[in-house]
């Protein structure tokens, strides 16, 4: 196993340990215990993904089964088989009867993904309209699309400088059909001349355990003629 591999493991250990939950015997966490030393010999190193799984779904002992799910989450950062393992702890994380094993492989989800990420399925386009100048309303626009369907995409604002008024909501929701682009747009007004950052965000769920976020920056120039922008 990679030392990279190696060093995710512990993460998800010491998290798992910050939580209250006691793991059984991880390199660098603890000695091991009586029932460590039940876990057949070689499993985290030369264990197959099928032998893992089995321990997973069917050891009655949650500290094998958790172990089980260190061991996975290491052994498909090494071979990139990142969709099969992802599916398989989606399920994990709701049927398994210990949290200590749930919480274990949400956080491994997240490691996973962190190396492999699901291919990009959005896309955001911002403009701004009207005058920038101090005093008048102007318009960001922003166009979203996805390649898939979705029955929620939300659109908003994370960040306006002050002095700058925001008159629309923060956040817009829309549905989205695939490959079809839907405007949102938010009014606001600079108060005052000078330099002002707008950061904009659009995040969608592909399920209930991931979801896609992106975001933009608007750096506007406002004076009292014609100011200019740049999107970032």
């Amino acid at each position: 196993m990679k030392t990279t591999s190696l060093i995710l493991i512990v993460v998800i250990a010491i998290m798992v340990l910050i939580s209250g939950i006691f793991l059984i015997n991880q390199p660098g966490i603890h000695s091991p215990s009586d029932t460590d030393r039940m876990i057949p010999p070689g499993i985290l190193p030369n264990a197959t993904r099928e032998n893992l799984k089995d321990i997973i779904l069917n050891n009655p002992n949650a500290s094998m089964r958790e172990k089980g799910v260190l061991a996975l989450t290491g052994l498909t950062l090494d071979t990139k088989e990142a969709d099969d393992s992802v599916a398989f702890l989606k399920t994990i994380t709701v049927t398994d009867k210990e949290e200590n094993v749930r919480r274990t492989a949400l956080a491994s989800i997240g490691l996973i993904r962190a190396e492999f990420p699901l291919p990009v399925q959005g896309d955001m386009k911002v403009t701004v309209e009207g005058p920038i100048r101090t005093g008048a309303n102007l318009t960001i626009g922003v166009d979203i699309t996805s390649k898939i369907p979705q029955e929620r995409a939300r659109v908003g604002i994370l960040h306006v400088d002050s002095p700058m008024t925001l008159f629309a909501p923060q956040e817009i929701s829309t549905s989205l059909s695939a490959n079809q682009p839907a405007h949102v747009e938010f009014v606001m007004a600079a108060q005052e001349e000078g330099q002002y950052i707008v950061r904009l965000y659009y995040i969608f769920d592909n399920d209930a355990f991931e979801y896609e976020k992106m975001e933009k920056r608007v750096f506007l120039t406002v004076n009292n003629s014609d100011g200019a922008y740049e999107v970032i």
